[in-house]
């Protein structure tokens, strides 16, 4: 289960970039892994998904490949059901997600034997949580994460509605269907040109930051883009692990 079939390779002085699959039939994902010669930590890459994972795409390749130079191991992968991988997207959902991240981490272990980070951004942020509670892990570092996945589906909501109103091109919009309406009923929807299925938002809905309890041995990075401050919810989640013992820094980025 753990096997990285390797597809292709190539070098940049160095490090060492393979790309392949991970994962028995049917359940593979496509992922691309970045050794250097003598890696002092290891890090799996937690991608958000949708819109903000193809955005946010680039920026992960030359993250991955700046941190392999500097000697740290990186594994990125394709969760089931995006981009080149088996399943269907309708069955995208934290547990799968959790799933292959977890097998993402026992895998880079066998190549790499040095300590594990997690990196989730934004929604996956849970599922990087989730994985270190699960398999463990010296360090967690959160891009953005949002406090709950309700707060967040609620942002994504206001976005479906505005898409609507520009669509109808100064229309009136009769009666328009929420985005937790819409999932319920058709099983999909659209938000700036991105499908969410139903069984994605089911399994993300009631997560919470404020749920999650880490291993005792793991150092938290909480990294927020604008504002001078993190938001309340966020500070408070900082407070209380730095409360459980857990060294946690903070960084704020305009």
């Amino acid at each position: 289960v753990s096997r990285f079939d390797r597809a292709a390779v190539r070098t940049d002085g160095d490090v060492r970039e393979e790309a392949g699959w991970l994962g028995p039939p049917g359940r593979r994902v496509f992922g691309v892994r970045h050794l250097p010669p003598e890696p002092r930590a290891a890090l799996v890459v937690c991608s958000p998904v949708g819109g903000e994972g193809d955005s946010n795409y680039r920026r992960e390749v030359l993250l991955s490949r700046a941190l392999a130079r500097r000697d740290i191991a990186v594994q990125r992968t394709h969760w089931r059901g995006t981009g080149n991988r088996d399943g269907d997207p309708a069955q995208l959902t934290f547990e799968s997600m959790v799933d292959d991240g977890c097998r993402a981490v026992e895998s880079l272990a066998t190549s790499v034997d040095a300590p594990t980070i997690l990196l989730g951004t934004r929604l996956s942020g849970f599922v990087a949580a989730e994985v270190t509670t699960r398999v463990g892990g010296r360090a967690l570092s959160l891009w953005q994460p949002p406090s709950d996945g309700t707060a967040y589906f609620r942002e994504l909501g206001r976005m479906l509605r505005v898409n609507k109103m520009a669509q109808a091109a100064g229309h009136a919009l009769d009666a328009p269907r929420s985005l937790h309406d819409e999932l319920e009923t058709d099983g999909v929807t659209e938000v700036g040109g991105y499908q969410i299925h139903r069984a994605y938002h089911r399994s993300m809905l009631d997560r919470r930051l404020a749920d999650v309890t880490l291993p005792d041995v793991t150092d938290v990075q909480v990294v927020q883009f604008g504002g001078g401050s993190l938001p309340g919810h966020l500070q408070e989640r900082v407070d209380e692990w730095g409360a459980a013992g857990h060294r946690v820094t903070t960084s704020l980025l305009s």
